[in-house]
């Protein structure tokens, strides 16, 4: 009988991990790309969404969550990954994943735009090799290429949003015109490839919800519109 420890480092030792990196216009694409992901039980998506230091990271979080197939969490220092879970990287802040673990830093000094993409996806390249995927979303500047070149080096998956439909191309198009895309897609394919290229069972691992206790009333605040918390998210966009 195999033990449960056994069963967990198998599937630490065959997680697949995508970062996704967006800026401006990345939450619409975000939106539609979650809202068609299909749970394969074999990848955890890192999120690296530009934000602004003083941000509401909690809004990102929320907005996704709403549209998303998968389970969507704010990720905290030391989070063990999971595959079909999704993991915010808070304001502030950037990510480096290690094996099935992403740890949260401070950027360096003078460092513009945070969370880095670049360094999310350099991590993710360095630890998981082949086991890498790359997302680029909607946004301007240039993080990011290095992030993909270096998981494309090491044997990884790089997919980018169609420049065509991104509400702002920059990113997505310094990647390709590098030439280090595998493939094109729009953000609602994005989903539908991956469970081709990955096709697998469903995990049966979830981020836990905070249990409901016994006797105490739960307050749920007003939903706001889709199109007041965008707004929103536009102006703590960089």
């Amino acid at each position: 009988m195999i033990s449960t420890a056994a069963t967990a480092a198998h599937q630490a030792s065959e997680l697949l991990v995508a970062g996704v990196g967006a800026s401006a216009g990345g939450l619409e694409a975000m939106l539609l790309m979650f809202s068609r992901m299909s749970p394969t039980g074999r990848i955890a998506y890192v999120v690296a969404q530009h934000m602004a230091h003083n941000a509401h990271s909690e809004l990102v979080v929320r907005l996704i969550q709403r549209e998303s197939a998968l389970p969507v969490v704010l990720a905290q220092t030391s989070t063990r990954l999971a595959a079909d879970n999704v993991y915010v990287i808070p304001a502030s802040m950037d990510g480096v994943v290690r094996g099935d673990t992403l740890s949260l830093h401070k950027p360096v000094e003078g460092q513009l735009s945070t969370p880095s993409i670049n360094t999310l996806l350099t991590s993710i390249a360095a630890s998981l090799g082949k086991r890498a995927i790359a997302i680029v979303l909607s946004g301007a500047g240039s993080d990011g290429l290095t992030g993909c070149r270096a998981i494309r080096n090491c044997g990884g998956l790089t997919l980018a949003q169609d420049p065509a439909e991104a509400k702002h191309n920059g990113i997505p198009s310094g990647v390709i015109n590098a030439g280090l895309t595998d493939r094109v897609l729009s953000a609602a394919d994005i989903g539908e490839a991956l469970a081709v290229l990955y096709p697998g069972v469903p995990s049966m691992v979830r981020i836990s919800s905070p249990a409901k206790s016994v006797g105490v009333t739960c307050v749920t605040p007003p939903l706001e519109s889709e199109e007041s918390i965008i707004s929103k998210q536009e102006r703590i966009e960089l």
